[in-house]
């Protein structure tokens, strides 16, 4: 896992946003993901993160599954195109 923290001058805002989270194949789907994620959560709020941010691609729904279990909200819709 990897995880930045950003503070946001003159606003009192300190976001942590998790770069990637990986666990390998063979010990997926055991609930390893879930427990980084709070691992990552319990280090943020420590660290004094007051908002933690993560993205997902469109087409990863496992990732879209690990980020409901542990409570994200979706909140921006980011577009691409690719230029020819």
């Amino acid at each position: 896992m990897w995880v930045t923290f950003t503070d946001v001058k003159g606003h009192n805002i300190t976001f942590a946003s998790v770069m990637d989270i990986i666990v390998v194949p063979s010990y997926q789907r055991r609930g390893i993901g879930l427990r980084m994620m709070k691992h990552i959560k319990e280090t943020a709020r420590e660290s004094g993160a007051t908002l933690l941010r993560s993205d997902t691609g469109l087409q990863n729904v496992a990732s879209q599954k690990l980020h409901e279990k542990a409570k994200f909200k979706p909140c921006r819709i980011h577009y691409e195109k690719v230029l020819e």
